[in-house]
């Protein structure tokens, strides 16, 4: 629809006209923006509107394009296929509100209040069908933390921005000083550690926590977030859920328990070449959101300790233990940290500073429902439709 008029409420927020393009027109606005122009019609209809404002030259590329004002009545507005939403400051409205179109005079209402704010834009794109699915699914579910737990568009949005970081990080000298997360201090702790282990990451530390405590050691889990297993399966196989099973981390019955589907044999091969099938390889699913329940309840029968939304801000290694810096809380001490924090550990960060990977695996699938469970009984290991 039309731009709406801009003003300030009573409670001092302001109301943002908008304007939305189709995405198959590509508007652009002229480089005179008069009082009463509809910046949601196209070139046509716009020139019908104001016949003595000449059209600047096509955008191809609106993103990059913010709306800019050169000098009184003068400004450039590029929009295609999103909603933009303008804000005019005091300043702007009262030089084009002096003008005093009879046509339109409504478009611009001088502001209640000074302000040095002069303008704003914002553009904002239409969801995508990638981000409506995430947003959807976020809906339905709570994000986990640890490998493969975020699942939110914005998690999304965050993994490219460290994929990224690491295909534009610099390497060697060129990287600078290693941030410094983990200091040496030659002076003792002066208290004995309240703890003898301190396992960093939940979703993957609570495994190796809930053996050490069965063993009768001190075992805290510090988590940043919620310790909670992801919506999505884990596949291994009945042998490694056995290893849980010996080491007394679960029992039988819960190992049962937490295996969602099966499958054998399972296919390996590459676009072009022979297919091989093999038994008993990452062919069982197995739900981490029970798994890791499970986990967490005979870890803290056993007295041990779960210590979620802690941030862990810096360790510090001593003599005769480790006094671990958590954010907004008193320090934790302990004989031994162990990290589970995977990738994004600050502690791999300053191993590896200036070092990139080594490789990249990249793990893709899909997710279907509605297949009968007979026809359904074998999976792919690994499968490409390409060499």
């Amino acid at each position: 629809g039309p731009m709406q008029s801009v003003h300030q409420t009573r409670s001092g927020a302001w109301q943002w006209p908008l304007a939305t393009t189709p995405p198959a027109i590509r508007l652009s606005a002229s480089s005179r923006v008069a009082p009463g122009c509809h910046g949601s019609l196209c070139p046509s209809i716009l020139n019908s509107h104001n016949p003595d404002i000449p059209f600047a030259s096509q955008t191809t590329d609106a993103h990059a394009a913010p709306l800019v004002v050169g000098a009184p009545m003068q400004a450039t507005l590029l929009v295609a296929g999103a909603t933009v939403a303008v804000l005019l400051a005091r300043w702007a409205c009262s030089i084009l509100h002096a003008t005093q179109p009879k046509r339109h005079p409504s478009f611009y209402t001088p502001l209640a209040s000074a302000s040095s704010i002069s303008m704003y834009a914002l553009v904002s794109e239409a969801p995508t069908r990638t981000q409506r699915i995430m947003e959807e699914v976020a809906d339905r579910q709570q994000e986990a933390g640890g490998a493969g737990g975020a699942t939110t568009y914005e998690a999304l949005k965050r993994a490219d921005g460290v994929w990224k970081g690491l295909r534009e990080m610099k390497t060697g000298a060129d990287a600078g000083p290693a941030p410094e997360f983990v200091k040496e201090a030659t002076d003792p702790l002066g208290v004995p550690p309240t703890y003898d282990v301190v396992v960093c990451g939940g979703t993957l530390g609570i495994f190796v926590a809930c053996v050490l405590q069965k063993r009768g050691l001190r075992v805290a889990v510090v988590e940043q977030g919620i310790l909670r297993g992801r919506e999505q399966d884990w596949n291994v196989s009945r042998s490694e859920m056995q290893e849980l099973v010996e080491l007394g981390a679960i029992t039988q019955e819960e190992a049962e328990e937490c295996i969602a589907n099966e499958f054998n044999p399972m296919r390996c091969g590459f676009g072009g070449g022979p297919e091989v099938l093999v038994e008993n390889v990452l062919n069982i699913g197995v739900s981490c959101g029970r798994l890791i329940a499970c986990l967490r309840q005979r870890f803290e029968a056993l007295g041990g300790t779960v210590l979620e939304r802690t941030g862990l801000a810096g360790v510090t290694v001593h003599p005769d233990g480790v006094s671990m810096s958590i954010r907004e809380q008193q320090p934790l001490t302990t004989r031994l940290v162990l990290d589970c924090m995977g990738h994004g550990s600050p502690i791999v960060r300053q191993s590896r500073h200036g070092c990139r990977p080594d490789g990249v695996c990249l793990v893709v699938g899909t997710m279907a429902s509605g297949f009968k469970e007979e026809q359904n009984k074998s999976g792919d290991l690994i499968y490409t439709m390409t060499p």
